[in-house]
């Protein structure tokens, strides 16, 4: 009997699916369609060649194949973001070349100065903006993908 093929979409899809217990949930968090994400965890099932999911209660919850098949999805997909991290970690400045930062100005005297050395000295060949711009401000560029990463605030209400 041949092994079959897995996708890692499908195995992300129901990790999302088995924590939320809900299809139109894991579709949301990873920006498919309902339909998207129905069908690869459909072709999970049928490429592992059973029930991962009960799909009749709701919220779904896993079948005691799907609990065993869980703790190897999270094992896999953990080993491999340790993998991607572990290589952008030995050398960032050899993949990133700009990196564009914006943050709330209570952080340009402190914090802003010491990050960007350190960031300097680590990522010698990469470009380093850093924009000092309000909380919403700073979100709107992450949304556009104007930025990078975002350092935001919430007003404490007391």
């Amino acid at each position: 009997m041949e092994r079959a093929k897995l996708s890692l979409r499908w195995l992300e899809v129901f990790r999302v699916v088995a924590s939320s217990g809900s299809v139109q949930q894991a579709a949301q968090r990873l920006g498919l369609s309902i339909s998207t994400a129905s069908q690869h965890l459909g072709a999970l099932e049928d490429a592992v060649g059973i029930a991962l999911i009960d799909h009749s209660k709701r919220p779904m919850r896993l079948t005691p194949a799907g609990q065993v098949f869980l703790g190897r999805v999270d094992e896999a997909l953990g080993a491999l973001n340790r993998g991607v991290t572990e290589i952008w970690s030995r050398d960032p400045g050899s993949w990133v070349r700009r990196l564009v930062i914006s943050s709330i100005e209570d952080l340009d005297v402190a914090v802003i100065p010491p990050l960007a050395s350190e960031l300097a000295r680590v990522m010698p060949g990469s470009e380093l903006v850093f924009l000092s711009r309000s909380s919403h401000e700073t979100v709107t560029l992450l949304e556009a993908d104007d930025a990078d990463l975002g350092i935001t605030a919430t007003a404490v209400r007391g």
